[in-house]
């Protein structure tokens, strides 16, 4: 079963699949309460939480002797990410062997991360935040800082739904967001099924188009691939998309599996390219 889409609906057809031993797919709700006790659920897109935890993994990867500044702007909902980042982050520090309390930088605002910028590394902001209008304000500020360090933001991919962001800010600041998806023009699978999907309905496919086949053409081709036992195989059975990507995980054994791949994008020459 694929679906419902989002929320409630879907809690209540998970149940009924579990009660029927059914496999059930969540294409777009990132809540991960979908998974609690129920072996049978796959969530396809990551929660925020562990967005931001891959985000943590790309920049101590990338970045780990740079200037890192992490931003908590102090609001309350929004402290599970930053948790999530500096638990993170940490253990990689210590795998790598840098010191955890010389290496992440906490900051409350902007003119404290602006005192602490360096002018020999590139200083990289960490700003796990959704709100809109303090994220406005803070990339419009740190702009300013931008003609006299190497900046590096990242940010949330609620951002790209903000239409008042600057883009000329975000390319100058090389924004990096975690995504779910990222549909790669240039790729010649992506421009064929352009050229199909045309041919067929007379119009433009749109981001829901290339997500729902890759939902279905996943789910259907595991099916084929092992049985109507597939779920317990599909931890190594590892897919690329046309603008998704599937790793799936479960934990613990008694609850669903949820993708863990996040794409890291990032701004460069006013594109959204991928970064990892």
């Amino acid at each position: 079963m694929i679906g419902p889409l989002y929320g409630s609906s879907f809690m209540a057809i998970s149940k009924f699949a579990k009660e029927h031993s059914i496999a059930i797919a969540s294409p777009f709700t990132q809540v991960n309460k979908i998974l609690f006790n129920n072996p049978f659920v796959c969530k396809v897109t990551p929660s925020s939480t562990l967005q931001v935890e891959q985000m943590a993994h790309f920049i101590i990867d990338t970045f780990q002797t740079q200037n890192i500044i992490l931003v908590n702007n102090g609001v309350g909902k929004e402290g599970s990410l930053i948790n999530a980042f500096k638990t993170t982050s940490n253990e990689d520090l210590a795998k790598a062997g840098h010191s955890i309390a010389d290496s992440v930088k906490e900051v409350n605002s902007l003119s404290a991360v602006q005192s602490r910028l360096s002018a020999t590394k590139t200083n990289v902001i960490v700003l796990p935040s959704n709100n809109q209008s303090y994220v406005t304000e803070f990339i419009r500020g740190l702009n300013n800082s931008a003609d006299k360090y190497k900046i590096v933001l990242f940010g949330m991919h609620s951002w790209l739904n903000y239409d008042n962001l600057d883009i000329d800010y975000l390319n100058t600041l090389s924004l990096h967001i975690p995504s779910n998806n990222f549909i790669d023009y240039q790729n010649s699978s992506t421009q064929n099924f352009i050229k199909k999907y045309r041919e067929k309905y007379k119009r433009e496919p749109e981001n829901y188009v290339y997500q729902s086949f890759d939902v279905t053409y996943y789910f259907v081709s595991a099916l084929q691939k092992f049985g109507t036992g597939f779920l317990k195989n599909i931890p190594a059975y590892n897919y690329q998309g046309l603008n998704s990507y599937f790793n799936f995980t479960q934990f613990p054994s008694e609850s669903g599996f949820e993708n863990k791949f996040v794409f890291i994008l990032k701004y460069e020459n006013f594109n959204l390219i991928k970064a990892n």
